[in-house]
């Protein structure tokens, strides 16, 4: 029986971690074909994600079909049947609250109507932990975004919901140690180069923190053609958690002017973020990346950085596949007695890096109309060293599941 279990969690921690890995590719290339030059996208697909199938588990036909193929999720349904997914995700969300030391990691749910199915409000709970409260005001449903992101995400909706609306929420907050410390006295101020990202050439000069392989500490490393990727693990031994840092390679003919107390930049990597991460990054190439991922001596510099990110992702999420669920034809009839929609999709975060560790959170916020109603118009020896746009994601290693990822392309 112990061995049937681990084959199991096995099986639920790949399922898990391969739908939100390839969500999280679809999600980061449909923003920046949205808006290339976006210096800084940071996100959770994990926390999309979750809630979305909030939403899924009150779909059916081919409302729940649409979700479930954005979702990475269409081989595991049959015949509208969730079951299977929301075990899965139950067991794995189990797995990363287990928590370690030096890591906080915490993600909560929660439902906010006051006209759903009893039978909905259940599925709810038993597989997502999720609060069923009624319809409240703003305010109401902002404090407990406040208090579940650790105030690093005061507020999610900027109008109060209508009585007949339904809000879906989930929340995530992490909060890890380094394994191993930054220096805070080697932290020197150095350039950082944007062009490197797209058309803007100017750099500038950012707090540029060094880690390096002496005293054993050796890092986690791979490199091919086109990229260096480093991992930083958080906490203690367990090694649950770590920062994956993706970069693309530098040419080595560097030329940087002072003009004017402003550093101008002429140097080019030998493919830019936006068009590595639009026509390289797949869910396969990530797999190689990490999994190539071997310890090595060397150095990598990172610039602190502190950013927070906002959109509403109707308009992404239909690009990706999601569209009835946004229209009077949207059969969430598993939901609400008299059906419902998708109204808007509201996701924010919050990511902080510096010598002790990373500070992040992210909340999602689904507002679902019922159909009577028309939809509100929407609100408006290596050497790795960072100094020109990366991709930075924080994952859990067990199972290769990303939870925060995105481009800094302005520390």
């Amino acid at each position: 029986m112990s061995c049937f279990r681990s084959d199991a969690k096995s099986s639920n921690i790949h399922l898990v971690g391969t739908a939100v890995n390839s969500f999280n590719v679809g999600l980061l290339q449909q923003l920046l074909k949205e808006d290339s030059k976006t210096q800084n996208i940071f996100v959770s697909p994990l926390s999309v994600e979750v809630c979305l199938l909030l939403a899924a588990n009150g779909a059916s036909k081919e409302t729940l079909a649409e979700m479930a193929s954005t979702l990475g999720l269409s081989q595991h349904i049959t015949d509208d049947d969730l079951s299977l997914v929301n075990h899965a995700f139950k067991e794995v969300a189990m797995e990363i609250l287990k928590g370690e030391s030096g890591v906080d990691f915490e993600l909560a749910n929660s439902l906010w109507s006051s006209q759903v199915k009893e039978e909905f409000k259940q599925t709810l709970a038993a597989y997502f932990g999720a609060e069923a409260r009624s319809i409240a005001t703003k305010d109401v449903i902002n404090a407990w975004v406040a208090k579940a992101t650790h105030d690093k995400i005061t507020s999610v909706l900027s109008s109060d919901p209508r009585s007949s609306e339904t809000v879906l929420i989930n929340a995530i907050y992490f909060k890890g140690s380094w394994r191993w410390p930054f220096d805070k006295e080697a932290v020197l101020d150095e350039p950082f180069y944007p062009g490197r990202y797209n058309d803007a050439a100017d750099c500038y000069t950012v707090k540029m923190m060094r880690h390096d392989s002496k005293n054993k500490k050796m890092l986690s490393y791979f490199e091919n053609s086109l990229v260096q990727v480093c991992e930083l693990p958080y906490g203690g031994p367990e090694g649950q958690f770590a920062a994956t840092i993706v970069l693309p390679r530098a040419s080595d003919d560097v030329t940087c002017h002072n003009n004017d107390g402003r550093y101008k930049s002429e140097i080019r990597t030998s493919v830019a973020l936006t068009e590595l991460i639009q026509s390289h990054l797949t869910p396969a190439t990530w797999t190689e990346w990490t999994q190539g991922l071997r310890p090595c001596e060397g150095y990598i510099t990172l610039p602190k950085f502190k950013l927070e990110f906002e959109r509403e992702l109707s308009d992404t999420l239909r690009a990706m596949g999601i569209q009835r669920a946004f229209t009077d034809l949207a059969q969430f009839n598993r939901m609400a007695t008299d059906g419902a929609a998708i109204d808007a999709v509201i996701h924010k975060t919050f990511v902080e890096v510096n010598e002790e560790g990373t500070e992040a959170a992210a909340v999602t916020a689904v507002r679902m109309r019922a159909l009577a109603f028309m939809p509100e118009a929407p609100k408006p020896t290596f050497e790795m060293v960072c100094d020109h746009p990366f991709l930075f994601s924080i994952r859990h290693r067990p199972s290769g599941l990303v939870v925060f990822s995105g481009c800094i392309g302005k520390p």
